[in-house]
This record gives structure tokens, C-alpha cells and sequence, in this order.
């Protein structure tokens, strides 16, 4: 693997465990809305 694929893989891995420290409290924040709803939210950014 050259160097281009160990960064790309770091940030990527990086990215996951964010996502995966932040999937509560996002929980949190989008209690009670439909997955259509929480849908639209993420499209709008």
C-alpha cells in the first residue's frame, strides 16, 4: 500500500470512529422525528 492509500484509509477510519462517538448524542437530538424527517435534515446539510 503507498502512501496515498495509508492516508486515505487513516482519514476513513478516523471518520468512522467519529461517526461512531457522535451516533449517540445524534440519537439524542433527532428523538421523535420519522427517518423520512431525519432524511430531509441531512439533505439540507
Amino acid at each position: 500500500m503507498n502512501k496515498e492509500e495509508q492516508v486515505i484509509v487513516g482519514f476513513r477510519d478516523l471518520f468512522n470512529k467519529m461517526v461512531y462517538l457522535n451516533k449517540f448524542k445524534m440519537e439524542d437530538s433527532l428523538k421523535g422525528y420519522k427517518p423520512s424527517e431525519v432524511h430531509c435534515i441531512e439533505c439540507a446539510g
